[in-house]
This record gives structure tokens, sequence and C-alpha cells, in this order.
């Protein structure tokens, strides 16, 4: 049997209490510590070499103040943050300098226009990014909300959209009748940063791309997306 404690690991030693059982003699236990029972030994040795694992890193803790450790907290995550403002801007000059179509969206879904200072805003907008809302219960599974872009030419083209990965948002692929050619889910990501997806699809003559999210009934009841009107459509070769 083991004691552990978020500071220790020790050993229990049982002894035979009047009616034959085991007996643990514990004067007191706290609530942040776990009593682990087994038969089997190699249960227990597992448990000792994760340990001999985290006693190094329990001990570098343990040098350092409350204080101190917000502040290296605090200096890291300004670095984390330069370092996605660097790469993200980086990405978005490289959509800048190549030959490509920068479309305005055509249609907003449901949706306005906020200002998300996490996306790219090449034309300098106030609103340079859309989302939307519903109340709980007043929307229905085959609401849409989003965007949607008027292609600017046919044939093979990666479109290339800023977003914030919040929800699971769907892409999707119309033709000229607004018949459903193609869907792709975007999964989830979390932290939900700033990214850019890079959709690789074969346009037909006057198609139209979406960005959307279907209706749902979540907890509640809330929609929403941060996605930039702007995408760009650049030559699949």
């Amino acid at each position: 049997a083991l004691r552990l404690t978020p500071r220790s690991l020790t050993d229990l030693k049982p002894s035979t209490g009047p009616d034959g059982g085991i007996v643990f003699d514990l004067t007191d236990v706290r609530l942040a510590e776990v009593l682990l029972i087994s038969r089997r030994r190699e249960v227990l040795e597992g448990v000792r070499n994760r340990w001999q694992g985290f006693t190094e890193r329990l001990a570098a803790v343990d040098k350092i103040s409350f204080a101190e450790y917000a502040a290296e907290r605090k200096r890291a995550a300004a670095a984390r943050k330069k370092r996605e403002v660097t790469e993200r801007r980086a990405l978005f000059e490289k959509y800048a300098t190549l030959s490509a179509w920068r479309v305005a969206a055509s249609e907003a879904l449901g949706a306005y226009g906020v200002t998300a200072p996490e996306l790219w805003n090449p034309t300098g907008e106030k609103y340079n990014a859309r989302t939307w809302w519903a109340a709980r219960g007043k929307h229905k599974p085959e609401d849409i909300k989003g965007l949607r872009w008027k292609a600017p030419r046919s044939g093979p083209v990666v479109v290339a959209i800023n977003y914030v990965p919040h929800n699971r948002y769907r892409l999707r692929l119309r033709d000229s009748d607004g018949k459903l050619l193609r869907e792709d889910i975007l999964p989830e990501r979390y932290p939900s940063r700033s990214t850019v997806t890079q959709w690789k699809v074969d346009l037909p003559e006057d198609a139209a791309v979406e960005f959307v999210e279907l209706g749902r009934d979540a907890a509640g009841g809330e929609m929403w997306g941060r996605v930039s009107p702007q995408a760009y459509f650049l030559p699949a070769q």
C-alpha cells in the first residue's frame, strides 16, 4: 500500500485487525491525498517509478516563490504571443505576395461585423471580422450562419480563409444553382488561436464557397464565429 501526497510518496505498513482483516493506522488523511492499496506488486512499483519522474520537477517548483513563478508565466505568455503574431504575419504576407485573387464576402448568412485584432486586417476595416449569434431555441438545426464568397474563376484553386477555430465549422462548395457539391469539416482546436485554412477545391463556373456553422441548441444556445470577410483564391499549382 502507498500513501501519495502532493509532496511525498510513502509505504503504508498494515497490521492484522481483531477480525483478521488488514488495518492501516492513519492519524490523518488530507483532502489532496491518495491511498493506493493493491494485491499486485507491479501496480505499486509502477506508481513509484512514475513518482520518481515527478520529484525533479517538484523540486524545481519549490525553488521559486509564487510571485517569481507568476512573473515567469507572464513573461512566457508574452513571448508566446509575440511569436504567434510574427508567425501569423509571415503567413498572411505569403498570401499577399502571391498572384492571387482577394475576394470580399458576397453574402453574410446571419452574420454581422465585429473587431477581431487576432485576425489579419489588410484593408484597415473597423469591423475586420464576421460573427453570428442565436438565442437558445430560436434557430433550427438546418439553419446556417457564416459567409459566402463568389468564386472569381473556375478550375483548381486553394481557398485561404483566416478564422479562429473555436467550433467545428464547415467549408462548402455550391454550383451556380445552389446545389451542394462538397462539404468538409474544419476540426476544433485548442487553444483556439487565429489560423488560416488552405482548402484545395476544383471550382465549377460561377461557383460559391461558404464558411458556415450549422444551427445547434448548445448549452447556452450560442453560435459564434470569428472569420475574416476577405478570402484568397490561389491557383492550386
